[in-house]
């Protein structure tokens, strides 16, 4: 891990870059040219990956050079966008090698220039999405710097919630998110602040500043179904295992994997990957994703039970079972947790409490369940709430053990640890995403719902503040 200080030493740039010709990431240092802002390579790489620019730009590099091979495949695309950046006026001049941190000999920066431009000659609307996208990110203060983290003080009873902070979340791997069907998973908040995002429709997940600019975008992960930043700064992320998994057979699931990354301020580098099942199951789907204090992952899945035969022209008697399954921090298999046919919900709520008990909120109950299956205790926390009671769909629990919860097209709810109600909040919202950051609560919000239970407004990401009354 490696940091470069400026600005007066109030904000660092985390850069990312290729050190091989897989997909190995590491850390290089950005810095400045003359007078032209540090760009951060956290930033092209969201960039290169949103637009699938390595595959693009190596098949250039193989009918323009020589020896395409010899810069590894993300390097000569970073060069390759650089290159692109200095054609415009804010940026000519910059030294190349010295934002990509590395030398380049006479051959290496002969192949750049030859490669930038027969791909700017031949892909000229990419050259112009690519300089449209560094020319809005061409403000002072680029990196922004993740949230201030609030400490926790649990000493006192939760009275209510601050709207601190509120953003615009309108793309994610810079693909708009302009339709009410669009969907977004919050994945949490890294220890240095930072957001992590990630959507199904875009095919990415992303790490967002404090003001939600996209820093970078995770390599590989396709298809993204759940994502959760763990206790440590790893993000975890169940997701397709390959890119040919999600193009060529619309007609199956995916395969699905759980990928884990590196913290965000060591690179978020792809580290490594464990199967979800063990054979491919149409019928079996995961819904959220948790990870303990010791590192154990937790998965809410859900799959369909045949209950007798298929009659000739009718769909098979089937009924849905939800269940748990644990994998310890290696991705080895340590056991499943069978949920009770009630909590049978389309869609449920997962968290882990400090105690690293398995919390699942589906229903209008919340269950609390030790690592090894017991089911320690149940609440209905939706007792004495104002609000309609629907399905519980999103659940967090605060380091004091407090359930902050959502239902289907509902607003936040917060009850203490016995499962009491105490108060609403976000209320005209719809909550579609909870994460406790210290003592904070983030959200992924919509704003307004109508009686029949349609959905208005465009995703945003906010940031409550816990106050309390001292014991």
């Amino acid at each position: 891990m490696r940091y470069l200080r400026f600005m007066s030493g109030m904000f660092f740039i985390l850069v990312l870059a290729n050190a091989s010709f897989g997909n190995e990431l590491s850390f290089r240092r950005v810095k400045e040219a003359g007078n032209t802002p540090a760009l951060s390579i956290l930033l092209i790489n969201g960039i290169i990956y949103r637009d699938g620019l390595v595959d693009a730009i190596r098949a250039v590099a193989a009918e323009t050079i020589e020896n395409p091979n010899i810069l590894a495949p993300l390097v000569l695309a970073q060069g390759v966008v650089l290159e692109i950046m200095r054609n415009l006026p804010q940026y000519e001049g910059i030294d190349i090698p010295g934002l990509l941190g590395v030398e380049l000999n006479a051959d290496e920066k002969n192949a750049i220039a030859e490669v930038s431009g027969a791909f700017m000659k031949e892909n000229p609307d990419a050259v112009k999405k690519i300089q449209g996208s560094l020319l809005r990110t061409e403000t002072p203060g680029i990196t922004g710097g993740g949230l201030s983290y609030i400490p926790s003080s649990p000493e006192g009873k939760i009275t209510g919630l601050t709207l601190v902070d509120k953003i615009g979340l309108d793309r994610i791997g810079g693909k708009p998110l302009v339709s009410q069907s669009n969907t977004a998973i919050l994945g949490g908040v890294t220890p240095e602040g930072y957001l992590v995002v990630g959507s199904w429709d875009a095919n990415a997940v992303a790490i967002l500043d404090k003001e939600g600019r996209e820093l970078a975008c995770l390599a590989e992960a396709y298809r993204p179904v759940a994502v959760r930043v763990a206790p440590d700064g790893r993000i975890f992320v169940v997701c397709a295992d390959n890119k040919r998994d999600i193009e060529h057979d619309h007609s199956k699931p995916p395969h699905y994997v759980v990928k884990t990354y590196s913290p965000a301020s060591q690179g978020a580098e792809l580290t490594g990957m464990f199967p979800v099942f063990k054979y491919d199951d149409r019928r079996q789907a995961v819904r959220k994703i948790a990870v303990c204090e010791n590192g154990d992952v937790v998965l809410l899945l859900e799959h369909y039970v045949t209950l007798g035969p298929t009659t000739r022209g009718f769909p098979p008697n089937e009924r849905k079972a939800m269940y748990v399954r644990i994998f310890d921090k290696e991705g080895r298999f340590l056991r499943d947790i069978a949920l009770p046919e009630e909590m049978s919900s389309w869609d449920a709520g997962l968290a882990v409490t400090p105690a690293s008990e398995i919390a699942v909120g589906c229903g209008n109950r919340v269950m609390i369940f030790s690592r090894d299956g017991r089911l320690l205790r149940k609440t209905e926390p939706y007792k004495g709430a104002t609000s309609k009671i629907n399905e519980i769909q999103e659940i967090a629990i605060t380091s004091d053990g407090y359930i902050i919860y959502s239902g289907y097209n509902s607003s936040g709810e917060v009850a203490n640890p016995r499962g009491l109600h105490l108060f609403s909040f976000s209320k005209g919202n719809v909550i579609e995403g909870l994460a406790v950051f210290g003592d904070a609560i983030i959200t992924l919000e919509r704003g307004g719902t109508s009686e029949q239970g349609d959905v208005f407004g465009l995703l945003k990401i906010a940031l409550y503040k816990i106050s309390r009354t001292k014991l």
